[in-house]
């Protein structure tokens, strides 16, 4: 989190610093506040097969996480959410 935080820093408006990499839906509140990345890139996997109702909800949830603190990290920083 400190280098990102320190790339962040020195590419300020010029250069667009995104985290990627093992980016979940636990954790991306968190690598947003203390990093001050504006733009994150997450997999999401493909959405299981209905039959699997647990994974289902589970990703449901992830997705969901993810797209509300992309919301919360635009909303401080005054940009409209991509995606």
């Amino acid at each position: 989190a400190a280098m990102l935080a320190a790339l962040v820093a020195r590419g300020g408006e010029a250069i667009t610093i995104v985290a990627g990499g093992r980016v979940r839906a636990d954790t991306v509140a968190a690598l947003l506040w203390q990093t001050g990345v504006r733009e994150v890139h997450a997999r999401v996997i493909r959405e299981p097969a209905p039959a699997d109702a647990m994974m289902r909800e589970r990703w449901r949830r992830d997705v969901a996480a993810l797209m509300t603190a992309a919301k919360s990290a635009s909303s401080q920083n005054g940009d409209s959410p991509q995606g």
